[in-house]
This record gives C-alpha cells, structure tokens and sequence, in this order.
C-alpha cells in the first residue's frame, strides 16, 4: 500500500493502552472499561502503535484516514461522557 496520509492520535489518560494486530487491520483499545473496545480498520486504512498510547492511522485516501482517527478519538472520548 502507497500511504500518502497519515495521522497521528495520542490517547492520554491513567492506564490507557491501544495495540494494532492482524496486520494492522483490528485496532483494540483499553479505556477503564471492563473489557477492551475492538475497532476492526477499513481496507484502505492500516494502524500500528509506536507507543502503548500512541497509534498511528496511515492510507492512501486523507478523507477516510481523518474519519477512522474522528472514530477512534470519540470513542475514547464517550468513556468520559463528552468531557474532555
């Protein structure tokens, strides 16, 4: 895969943790829930994480990129309720 986007999402919070697996296609996130959120990554779009809290979101198409990184971003944010 070409990438020519790329996005950067730095999840920040006490014992947070995000891990990229199959090849970047499923993207699991720990967010104080009891369990982890499973994120399965659209087809033009691959993740990995440099850090246990830093994920990278990486494709060949700007507008699908920001939208995964826009999805990622609200689902940590709707563990908090909308504050942060």
């Amino acid at each position: 895969m070409e990438t020519k986007f790329f996005r950067f999402l730095k999840i920040v919070g006490v014992w947070f943790k995000a891990r990229a697996e199959v090849e970047g296609c499923l993207l699991y996130l720990k967010l104080g829930y009891s369990h982890e959120v499973e994120l399965t990554v659209t087809a033009i779009v691959h993740v990995f994480c440099f850090k246990i809290n830093v994920v990278c979101c990486i494709g060949i198409d700007n507008n699908v990129v920001n939208y995964f990184t826009a999805c990622v971003w609200q689902r940590k944010r709707a563990r908090w309720g909308g504050h942060q």
